[in-house]
Formats: C-alpha cells, structure tokens, sequence
C-alpha cells in the first residue's frame, strides 16, 4: 500500500510513503504558466503522471491524503487561485484514482504531526519534524538555498494518513467511489 499526502497549491508537492510508513518519494507540485491570468498553476497533466507513477507500485491499494484548501476573508484574488489549484488537484485524484481523496484541515494534521515550537512557525516546524523522521529526504533541492516547506508538508500530510487510515484493507471499506 501506498500512503499519498499531498500539499496543494503550484508551491506545495506531492509525497509517498509505504505502507509501513517509510519514505518513498517526494515530487514538487508541477506547474505551468496560466493561460487566462498572470502567474502559474498546477499542471494537472503532470500531475496526473506523477500520481500514476507512485500508484503503480502500490499493488492495488492506496490512501490519498489532500490537504484542504484555506478559505480566507471572501474570495479575493489569491483565494481564487488557491481554490482554483485545489480543485484541479482534487479532479486529478478523482480521474487517476476513481475515488475522492481523504480532505484534512492543516491544523488537523499539524495538530498531530508537529511538536510544540511557539518560537517556531508551522513552516519551520515541519521541515524540522521531517528532517529528524526522514534525515534521507533532501528539502532543499540543488540551486536552491532554503529548504521547500511544501516538501516537508507533503510528507508529514502523508505521515498524517498512514497514520489515521492504516492497513489497506481498513482504508478500502471507508474509501468514496466517484
């Protein structure tokens, strides 16, 4: 079984964890310029690619772990585009896996996954939690000088689900069919 955790938005990425909870791999979200407003977006071709090549070892069984999208103060411009990103990441699940994601709050999972650090913000706090877990995970890619955070919240988004949902057998009962 594979556990997928996935942190959302053209900055965030995409991680795998086996089923005994051990690092398998992380990709960061892959994007592309968008077509009808300045900036980028989520490149769901690819991103349906990627889903495909995690999935493909996973024998059959799978957990996907989405994180859900912030709502802020009305829809202003970045909301739009956050929610914009956020469903074509869920639509992507939807037609790779035929099953709907599990949706989990950030604070739900940081709740669970991070160690108290008032000093720290939750950005720090995960690439710390995923460094002293995973030391073999690289967060900081060649050329870049600071660690991804989207990285780290993939993976511990991931950590998050295999820990909640368990063995494939137990995840397969409660998993929604598109």
């Amino acid at each position: 079984m594979i556990h997928i955790g996935i942190d959302p938005g053209h900055k965030g990425a995409v991680a795998a964890l086996d089923d005994d909870g051990g690092f398998r791999a992380v990709v960061d979200m892959p994007s592309q310029p968008c077509q009808v407003r300045a900036g980028q977006q989520v490149d769901a071709g690819q991103l349906a690619a990627i889903l495909r090549g995690m999935l493909s070892q996973a024998n059959g069984h799978h957990a996907i772990s989405l994180e859900l999208a912030q709502g802020g103060q009305g829809m202003q411009r970045g909301n739009a585009k956050t929610w914009e990103d956020f469903g074509a990441i869920r639509g992507v699940i939807c037609a790779v896996t035929g099953r709907e994601p599990e949706l989990v709050h950030a604070k739900a999972w940081q709740r669970r996954q991070l160690p108290p650090g008032p000093s720290q913000t939750t950005k720090q706090r995960a690439i710390k939690q995923v460094r002293k877990t995973y030391p073999e995970v690289l967060l900081t890619p060649e050329g870049c000088r600071v660690p991804k955070d989207g990285r780290a919240d993939a993976i511990l988004i991931a950590r998050d689900g295999w820990q909640q949902y368990g063995k494939a057998q137990d995840y397969a009962a409660r998993c929604t069919p598109v």
